[in-house]
């Protein structure tokens, strides 16, 4: 609804104000007589079209005159029914009555005065004072909104005045004594209305949640266009899921985005929000043809094309190689971290191909400090193991200083001491078996070889490790000579090698 009559009384309707006001001018004037008002020589003017309707107060007081008297009179004097709903339609067009909304649902007949009215329901009812309808007459209103409304229409109705702050509380009051089929009929949409626009969905019961957001998403597509960017991009998110139908979703989500200027921010962030469910739900081909709308409308944007990109690049599993916007990856040399993209939760990860069943077990069953969390496995022909694309591999990684070296040296003994107490033993300890992030903490990615003991006997065993993997990181650094004792002698135990460690990382 354009007329905002909060405003000034002295400040002129704008342009829009009076295209609307215009229309109502228009009911008043073929009515005027059903309706027994009386207008005085401005108003007149109005009403035949000679004055145009600037002035914001005489706008006001003239539709102000169409009171509950004139118009239960005038619906007195009215004994055709379709006749008696028009005249009520367009009295709830700018009234602030929610009575009688009321009446005009009770009054409502035929299938296509119910999607007329459906269709004006989010305009007409913004304005609405329901603090002072009562719960006798709320619950006259929500039975003929159940029960004359279906499918998308009751979700328009419904949406249209969920967004009235009055209503809401009033609805709210009510909701514990309506009748159950009542209830039920209107719960899903009040869970959809607290999940699209409040974009919250604690508490809510997921089925009725799902009812409520396809009832949304089978609106007509002007509707569906309405709604606000967000509210779009909710409803994109998880439009096949709580839909259940791909070809509805795919309507949708068609009318979503057609809706929004394809050189627009919005609409690059729906449309790959879109080819992320699309992707999830393994429909490349969809996927595809929607990144290639996008890339067409946005040609200097990377995205669409490091996507597509990703989606012609060689396979392994769910994984694309390579990195979207990286260089090409041609083949994942088994036993090496290959970067990959993992096209069904648009996630980057690092790949290792030829692992076996006993290396994913493990994993599966120990969670250490440092240990890189484990994505996705499989055993067996066509191998692999993925973690979180973060880091690079410690072996490959750039040079890092003298000091930053002694660091690693000693994470890397506190990461192995603390995975034999979890009772688990590696062969070895060399670099290949960690990445760097951020060029300053080690991550454990690699347990190949490794086995499960008893903490005790990993205790036992770890002597080799540990020393393997300090020399390696500390090997042609000019250490104190007790130090370098400790380091590369013979006969020292693992916990001096971890205070002669510490000892250097101390200022």
């Amino acid at each position: 609804m354009a007329l905002d009559f909060d405003r000034p009384a002295d400040e002129p309707l704008d342009a829009a104000e009076q295209v609307e006001m215009r229309r109502h001018l228009r009911f008043l004037n073929e009515h005027r007589k059903i309706l027994r008002i009386r207008v005085n020589a401005a108003e007149d003017l109005m009403l035949n079209g000679s004055k145009p309707p600037t002035d914001r107060g005489l706008c006001k007081h003239l539709l102000g005159k169409v009171d509950r008297t004139a118009v239960d009179g005038a619906l007195e004097r009215l004994s055709d029914p379709p006749t008696r709903s028009r005249l009520l339609g367009a009295v709830v067009q700018f009234s602030d009555d929610p009575g009688f909304l009321v009446s005009y649902l009770e009054s409502l007949q035929d299938g296509a005065s119910r999607r007329e009215a459906a269709g004006a329901f989010a305009a007409s009812t913004a304005r609405l004072d329901f603090d002072e309808l009562g719960e006798a007459r709320m619950q006259r209103l929500l039975g003929p909104i159940a029960a004359i409304f279906e499918g998308p229409e009751r979700a328009q109705v419904l949406f249209g005045l969920l967004h009235n702050d009055g209503f809401r509380e009033a609805y709210e009051s009510v909701e514990p004594l309506l009748p159950q089929d009542l209830g039920q009929a209107l719960r899903p949409l009040r869970a959809a209305y607290t999940w699209v626009i409040e974009g919250s969905d604690e508490g809510l019961d997921q089925r009725d949640l799902a009812r409520g957001a396809t009832l949304l998403l089978d609106a007509p597509s002007e509707v569906l266009r309405s709604y606000p960017a967000p509210v779009q991009q909710r409803l994109l998110e998880r439009a096949v899921e709580l839909m259940g139908s791909q070809e509805a979703a795919d309507r949708a989500a068609a009318a979503l985005l057609e809706g929004l200027p394809h050189d627009g921010d919005a609409y690059r962030e729906l449309a790959l929000t879109r080819v992320a469910a699309l992707l999830a739900q393994d429909a490349e081909p969809r996927a595809k043809w929607l990144l290639r709308q996008l890339h067409q409308a946005q040609p200097k944007r990377k995205e669409a094309l490091g996507l597509l990109e990703a989606m012609g690049a060689a396979r392994v599993g769910p994984f694309s190689l390579g990195w979207p916007g990286g260089e090409k990856v041609l083949k994942a040399a088994p036993g090496q971290w290959t970067p990959a993209y993992w096209l069904g939760e648009q996630k980057r990860v690092w790949l290792r191909t030829g692992v076996d069943a006993a290396e994913i077990d493990l994993w599966n069953r120990v969670v250490g400090p440092a240990m890189a969390p484990l994505l996705l496995a499989k055993a067996g022909k066509a191998s692999f193991l993925a973690v979180p694309g973060r880091g690079m591999p410690a072996a490959i990684a750039p040079r890092v200083s003298d000091a930053a070296r002694m660091d690693l040296a000693l994470q890397g003994v506190l990461i192995l001491e603390a995975l034999a107490g979890l009772g688990v033993v590696l062969p070895d300890a060399r670099k290949t078996r960690f990445f760097l992030e951020d060029g300053a903490r080690l991550v454990l990615v690699n347990l190949h070889g490794a086995r499960k003991e008893s903490p005790d006997a990993a205790r036992k065993a770890l002597s080799g490790p540990l020393f393997g993997f300090a020399r390696e990181m500390l090997r042609g650094l000019e250490l104190p000579n007790a130090a370098a004792r400790v380091v590369f002698g013979r006969r020292a135990r693992p916990d001096q090698l971890r205070r002669a460690l510490a000892l250097l990382n101390t200022p």
